[in-house]
């Protein structure tokens, strides 16, 4: 039974019930975003199928203070449409939990969250992404944001992400990758590229994941985190540690040229990686273990093989 707020649709309140039969406050999820006050609230999903359609109905965040709260993998946004399920556009505090974003495996901008525009402390936690066009995540611009336990599974680009220097993009950074899933992706499971001079890409933590046959279509192209740089970009002080990556077409780590800087590569499980393990072209990597040496297995409990 929904929570009753009495003429919802003339006053703003901070909790919002979307139910797709019915029975919450909206059955539309933007209705429910904008049914909250300046201050923010939370807006809580029922069980159901919530289907986007472009320039339709679609969601957008753009306020602060905003949690995005569903019911596990029965809570599902779906599209066929070659657009970003849930763009968070410049926002603050923003909470997006037990969601499952769902597509069609088709359309290059085919994304389940985008977070752009300099936003800062988005959490991501307890959602599932799966048969995505391009990708699950994708990061664009962001201070403080965290993605945590969440299952990333069948998508046609890169599982999650890291952007910056395309089109309007800022610096992205504290960025952590915790305790997820990412599985059969077209091309890499994490992606860390940082093009320009003034959007760098500085201490993200990429920790305890599982990550398995990235380079799906057997490219020897992508690997299971692959970090580049361009243009004068940088990407400075990455920790990769406690990961399982497995099974990729190309390496399992890859950091491919000089701007990747400062990388903190422990713990982690590589193994059965079609062209190798770690390929290190980066600047001052601990330790300084290039493909083919047992630097890294040695001196920093990796287990590579």
């Amino acid at each position: 039974m929904g929570m009753s707020f009495g003429g919802v649709s003339k006053q703003k309140v901070a909790t919002v019930i979307v139910a797709a039969d019915g029975s919450g406050d909206t059955t539309d999820i933007q209705t429910g975003i904008n049914l909250l006050p300046a201050t923010g609230g939370v807006v809580y999903i029922r069980e159901g199928t919530y289907t986007l359609v472009f320039a339709v109905n679609t969601i957008i965040i753009e306020s602060d203070n905003i949690s995005l709260i569903g019911a596990g993998k029965s809570t599902i946004i779906t599209t066929t449409g070659s657009f970003s399920m849930l763009p968070i556009i410049s926002a603050n505090n923003i909470q997006i939990k037990n969601l499952a974003f769902v597509g069609n495996g088709v359309g290059a901008s085919q994304r389940g969250v985008s977070i752009i525009g300099n936003s800062t402390k988005v959490s991501i936690i307890d959602c599932w992404f799966n048969n995505i066009g391009a990708n699950g995540i994708r990061i664009a611009g962001s201070t403080d944001c965290i993605v945590d336990n969440s299952h990333i599974n069948t998508i046609g680009r890169w599982g999650i992400q890291l952007q910056t220097g395309a089109g309007a993009s800022d610096p992205i950074l504290n960025t952590k990758i915790t305790n997820c899933d990412i599985t059969t992706t077209g091309r890499g499971g994490i992606e860390i590229t940082a093009s320009g001079a003034t959007d760098p890409i500085n201490h993200t933590t990429i920790a305890n994941n599982v990550i398995i046959n990235a380079d799906s279509g057997n490219t020897a192209t992508y690997s299971g985190i692959d970090i580049v740089t361009a243009d004068s970009g940088s990407v400075d002080y990455t920790i990769i540690e406690g990961n399982n990556i497995r099974d990729c077409d190309n390496y399992g780590i890859n950091l491919q040229d000089a701007g990747v800087a400062k990388t903190l590569i422990t713990s982690n499980s590589i193994s059965n990686n079609t062209t190798g393990a770690v390929n290190d072209v980066g600047t001052d990597t601990h330790p300084n273990g290039a493909s083919g040496t047992n630097n890294l297995a040695l001196d920093d409990l990796n287990i590579i093989a």
